[in-house]
């Protein structure tokens, strides 16, 4: 139990200081006039996802696609159980950045592989397919993206 609470507390510490990194400075390009692009993210995960702690961090912004439901910024392991997520943006956006977290938790010695796949799409065009293979031999992984309008 100590080593899942650990584990967790570590992928999210990371996912904190991975996102504190970005440039806290208000860009004056990203008014209404230049954010042009309503994007959509789709999050896939598959394998042995009970044997990871995983996160994903999207932004203010972002709503769920099939119940316009506002969406949380950012995902840890519990928020994380269904096979698929998909999220649009309310408002458009100059750009968008992703993070996608994967931690082994030991949980039995065991080989465990899980698989996670981000489609972006821009303005209903599919502009990105990424995918993050993470195993029980990692130690974690953490994957960052961004995306812009131009």
């Amino acid at each position: 139990m100590k080593s899942i609470q650990l584990s967790t507390f570590l992928i999210l510490l990371l996912s904190t200081v991975f996102y504190a990194c970005n440039d806290d400075e208000i860009n004056p390009d990203n008014t209404e006039d230049n954010a042009t692009s309503i994007f959509k993210v789709v999050y896939e995960q598959s394998g042995d996802v009970d044997f990871f702690v995983k996160s994903l961090e999207l932004g203010e912004g972002f709503v769920f696609a099939d119940t316009q439901e506002e969406a949380p910024i950012t995902f840890l392991d519990a928020d994380l159980v269904q096979s698929s997520y998909s999220f649009i943006n309310q408002e458009p956006q100059k750009e968008i950045e992703l993070a996608v977290t994967a931690g082994w938790v030991p949980l039995e010695n065991d080989y465990a592989e899980m698989k996670v796949t981000l489609k972006i799409y821009k303005d209903d065009i599919l502009i990105d397919t990424k995918e993050y293979i993470t195993t029980s031999e990692d130690v974690s992984s953490v994957n960052r993206i961004k995306y812009t309008s131009e």
